[in-house]
């Protein structure tokens, strides 16, 4: 039996391609065509293939950072407001302009005061905000049919949002394919707990030939859906019970770009 479970190399590169769509690509994409420009066109201006547009903007590859001067200068657009920054005083809150005001006519040693005390609210804002990181986020193995057959399932961690009504999960798969529908779908995010037993109607990940698969037990066997193999439940000499399925996790259950910057310094030890 053919396993349905997408390899960690895989879901890497889709986590990448939409980070780099929604940091880069967009911004990219919504300059080009305000300034009414081809990708072709654009890819010309700035002396490189056409496919390096078309990726850029759906997220595939991002630009290199000596070309984001040239691609700012072309489209017109600020560098910071190519990352999101604040880049003029019209993109500033009127209460930042009367706080910058105020603080430009302090004289040097009040304006020293004023920065030391900003860098320790900075600080314990930081260490607050890792505090929470660790008490709402938690690490779960991210499992594929290779690592678990190397028994490397424990290197590839992901962070997920702590549910506070369910236990922390054991593993974390993702799916492949769509022959669970409607059940699961193509790319569904799964989480279980690590069981020897699974019950009737219920979705249990097994290792089978080598292959990680989630399957449903419905009676004596364990089929993927219609049209594929069935595996009699007994037939553990072909079949390695890992867990059973507990959930589907959606967006939300995972950190956002703040969130995932904080998990990276907690992960590093900071804070």
């Amino acid at each position: 039996m053919k396993g349905n479970i997408k390899p960690w190399p895989a879901v890497r590169q889709r986590c990448m391609t939409a980070y780099n769509r929604k940091a880069f690509g967009n911004n990219i994409q919504t300059a080009r065509e305000m300034k009414g420009l081809s990708q072709s066109r654009l890819a010309e201006i700035l002396q490189v293939g056409r496919n390096f547009v078309c990726n850029w903007e759906s997220g595939f590859s991002r630009p290199d950072f000596k070309m984001i001067p040239e691609i700012c200068r072309v489209l017109n657009i600020p560098i910071q407001s190519f990352y999101g920054w604040p880049c003029s005083k019209t993109d500033m809150q009127q209460e930042e302009i009367l706080f910058l005001r105020d603080y430009m006519d302090l004289d040097g040693e009040d304006q020293k005061l004023i920065s030391s005390v900003m860098r320790q609210m900075l600080t314990l804002e930081l260490n607050a905000a890792h505090d929470l990181c660790r008490k709402n986020f938690v690490k779960v193995p991210q499992y594929d049919s290779e690592d678990y057959f190397r028994e490397r399932h424990g290197n590839h961690l992901r962070w997920i949002r702590r549910r506070r009504e369910q236990k922390k999960p054991d593993f974390l798969v993702t799916l492949s394919g769509s022959g669970l529908s409607p059940y699961y779908d193509d790319n569904d995010e799964l989480v279980g707990r690590r069981t020897g037993e699974i019950a009737d109607g219920q979705f249990g990940l097994v290792l089978v030939d080598e292959d990680l698969a989630v399957l449903r037990r419905t009676g004596d066997v364990m089929t993927g859906g219609a049209g594929t193999e069935q595996v009699p439940y007994s037939d553990r000499s072909r079949m390695e019970i890992v867990g059973v399925i507990t959930g589907r996790l959606e967006p939300k259950d995972f950190p956002d770009e703040n969130e995932r910057l904080l998990l990276g310094n907690v992960l590093r030890g900071a804070g």
